[in-house]
């Protein structure tokens, strides 16, 4: 039986290589697109052409997803920051959980349903949300 320090390990082995083959099979993907599409329209593209411009797009998109997701996730969600006078229930038992646990306390927020539900966003515990 595994502990869950191996399972964690190995499920970031998997999720590593599932990332790379998505990688190319967009890559390939696009480029017999963008071959197909410049023998349709009569022109022959030079190099990577198409699919250099596609992988620049979207490494963009992909850090700029990464690094502000957070504040993505929060904005669609309409979620305002946790007040501690307002909600001293739920900011003093987060508070008292990353105690005991040794972690950095997240910036909280609430979302104002009648669903009851909960996530937490961010890279990192330092970035937490």
């Amino acid at each position: 039986m595994q502990n869950i320090y191996e399972v964690a390990s190995s499920n970031k082995r998997k999720s590593f290589l599932i990332i790379v083959f998505f990688v190319f099979f967009v890559g390939f993907s696009i480029y017999l697109i963008s071959q197909a599409l410049g023998y349709y329209w009569g022109y022959e593209s030079g190099g990577l052409g198409v699919m250099g411009i596609a992988l620049i797009i979207s490494g963009l998109l992909s850090f700029g997803g990464y690094y502000f997701s957070d504040s993505i996730v929060l904005t669609i969600s309409g979620a305002r920051p946790a007040d501690r006078r307002r909600d001293f229930n739920f900011y003093t038992t987060v508070e008292n959980l990353c105690i005991a646990s040794g972690l950095p306390k997240p910036r909280l927020y609430v979302i104002e349903d009648t669903a009851t539900n909960a996530f937490a966003t961010g890279r990192d515990p330092e970035h937490g949300e």
